[in-house]
């Protein structure tokens, strides 16, 4: 009879556990913007499928002054609740520091600085932050070892030119309390967009182990240029799907996508 007791209780405890965890999953997820700045000419779509009930990658999309958008999309190390917390760490600072230092790359130097003071050990974030001027077009943007976003030009109405973003460079946040990031900037013509994404997109496996890999990613991206933002992240979500079959999902998989009306 005890150990009847014993079992339901450690069951009991068990459950609620879970639900916990649920409920704190749910609100990770509902943090994350569902709705985005209006701008015209500018289509945003953003998506994140986690590996697991609570994930390490994150996405944000915010107004600055002078019609400019703030654009973010982030890895933390880890799985599970350690990365859940970090990352609602490391949101909470980009957006409150972007909105009152309009460099991208002096931004993520504050950041870090604050991350690092927290001293969490084997936690880190790979982050890439834009600064998109609607008016001019053009992007200013800092990238703290993230995998570069991939311009997409559609050049026809079959296929497009990808391009990778070049400079900006730096390393992870949260490691190295006296990194420097440099800064690079893009302009978007008419037609033009920007595909953020993270790395479980192109590390996603197959049940023989092959990667989905950066050549399907910007092949896929070449075929579905000339597409919306939502009809980019779709093409690539099918894509991915196909690829991966029934295989288990081992990393959290979030892309950001924007494009310039033509």
């Amino acid at each position: 009879c005890e150990r009847r007791r014993s079992s339901w209780k450690n069951e009991t405890e068990l459950a609620a556990i879970r639900r916990e965890v649920e409920i704190a999953g749910e609100i990770q997820r509902r943090i994350l913007p569902s709705r985005f700045p209006v701008r015209q000419g500018l289509d945003i779509f953003a998506r994140t499928l986690q590996a697991s009930e609570m994930g390490g990658d994150f996405f944000d999309v915010f107004e600055l002054k002078d019609r400019r958008v703030g654009l973010v999309i982030a890895d933390v190390s880890g799985k599970g609740i350690p990365a859940a917390f970090y990352m609602a760490v490391a949101r909470t600072l980009i957006q409150a520091t972007a909105l009152h230092e309009p460099s991208p790359s002096a931004c993520l130097e504050q950041v870090n600085r604050l991350l690092c003071r927290h001293d969490v050990p084997g936690m880190f974030v790979t982050v890439f932050y834009g600064v998109l001027d609607t008016e001019s077009w053009e992007m200013t943007y800092a990238n703290a070892g993230h995998p570069p976003p991939l311009v997409i030009d559609p050049i026809s109405q079959r296929e497009g030119l990808i391009t990778a973003l070049v400079g900006g460079e730096g390393t992870v946040l949260g490691i190295d309390e006296g990194q420097a990031y440099e800064e690079g900037s893009v302009g978007l013509n008419p037609g033009e967009g920007v595909y953020f994404f993270t790395d479980g997109l192109t590390e996603a496996f197959d049940f023989e182990n092959n990667p989905f890999g950066d050549q399907r990613l910007w092949g896929c991206l070449s075929v579905h240029a000339g597409g919306s933002a939502s009809d980019l992240a779709g093409a690539v979500a099918l894509a991915i799907k196909d690829f991966v079959g029934t295989a288990p999902q081992h990393d959290d998989i979030t892309n950001l996508v924007i494009k310039r009306a033509v």
